[in-house]
């Protein structure tokens, strides 16, 4: 099952539950981003982040390159219709959990440790998106082992 995860509290947009026992198991974390120029990089919210490095086998950054996309459509707020439209503008980014993992260590709101504090952002330049991409394809592939493993008996996943 798939559902709206902003819509749910989550800051991911897109969470593939396996559903088990009336329970929703999550098994997969997807937070998608969009770029509409060649200067911009993508950044992660501080929860994003450790969520992403909490559930590094199970999250993927989807990195969505617009910036090539006709300027005249997008300032009439006309936006492409169909998935097969974008798909081959995405890039997909698995490993970005073990990067973040790095990071969030030093972003806690500890009253007795030194952190660093406040709105911090993961920032995922576009020179390491292009590097480390992988086709959309493959992140089904991903997750439907995900859902099969998860249907597996004896595998139970944590909440």
């Amino acid at each position: 099952m798939r559902e709206n995860a902003r819509d749910k509290g989550r800051l991911e947009d897109i969470i593939v539950y396996l559903e088990r026992d009336d329970k929703k198991i999550p098994l997969y974390y997807i937070e998608v981003k969009s770029r509409w120029s060649t200067k911009e990089s993508v950044e992660m919210s501080k929860l994003q982040m450790e969520t992403s490095s909490r559930e590094k086998e199970r999250y993927a950054l989807c990195v969505v390159d617009m910036h090539d996309y006709d300027k005249e459509k997008v300032f009439r707020k006309e936006y492409p219709k169909t998935f097969e439209e974008i798909k081959g503008r995405i890039s997909v980014v698995t490993e970005i959990g073990c990067k973040n993992a790095g990071l969030v260590p030093y972003t806690c709101d500890s009253k007795t440790e030194v952190h660093i504090g406040g709105e911090v952002k993961s920032v995922v330049p576009q020179d390491y998106v292009k590097a480390v991409k992988k086709d959309f394809d493959l992140l089904l592939m991903t997750i439907a082992e995900k859902v099969r493993e998860g249907y597996s008996e004896g595998k139970e996943y944590k909440k």
